[in-house]
């Protein structure tokens, strides 16, 4: 019976995902639409509409993730957990890149300066 329960509670959840998840969905392609018309019509750079539609979807992401967090509760520590594991696989990796150019680097320039991007331009 409590699995019953459980199960009636977690649809629930889902369908209020679901609902919440169209709602925002409805409302970007909406604004871009009427982005997309207002820049058409009163002649607007092209790249700033794009700039524009970009924030959007950042925008609806970032609310996605909240209504997210909302209805299905977080336990941060979890959370926390799970993103010191991907910050760390993601610095080991920038490390070992910047490694390899420093041990690997046969140009003539310095290579500390290879590390950092640092480039010796020729002015012409």
């Amino acid at each position: 019976m409590i699995i019953l329960e459980s199960y009636g509670y977690n649809l629930y959840k889902l369908i209020i995902t679901v609902i919440v998840s169209a709602v925002i969905f409805f409302l970007r392609n909406s604004l871009v639409r009427l982005i997309r018309n207002f820049a058409e019509k009163h002649k607007r750079i092209y790249a700033r509409t794009l700039l524009l539609i970009k924030y959007l979807n950042f925008l609806t992401f970032f609310l996605i993730l909240a209504a997210l967090v909302f209805i299905w509760g977080v336990n941060f520590k979890q959370v926390g957990g799970f993103m010191s594991s991907i910050f760390d696989v993601t610095l080991l990796k920038f490390c070992c890149q910047k490694v390899l150019i420093l041990f690997c680097c046969t140009d003539k320039k310095p290579a500390l300066f290879t590390i950092f991007g640092f480039q010796n331009r020729r002015k012409e």
